[in-house]
């Protein structure tokens, strides 16, 4: 994950763990669960509701180029 840090490009210093914001991501994708309900294992919604501005500024793309090709040269 820390290779990837590169596309996650910090502002300041985080509250949150990004992999458990991935990780709540990659949950609601799966399971089609509804934000709010979220299991508690998670951050609160809010807190990883990052996808909207995510998918706005271009992370998830620039996130998903970067896993791609880390898998080619696997």
């Amino acid at each position: 994950m820390a290779r990837y840090a590169a596309a996650l490009a910090a502002q300041r210093k985080r509250r949150l763990c990004l992999r458990q914001v991935v990780d709540a991501l990659r949950y609601v994708c799966r399971s089609g669960c509804q934000w709010r309900s979220l299991p508690a294992a998670f951050p609160k919604w809010t807190a990883v509701y990052y996808f909207c501005r995510w998918q706005q500024d271009g992370t998830l793309q620039r996130l998903n180029r970067a896993l791609n090709e880390a898998d080619r040269q696997a």
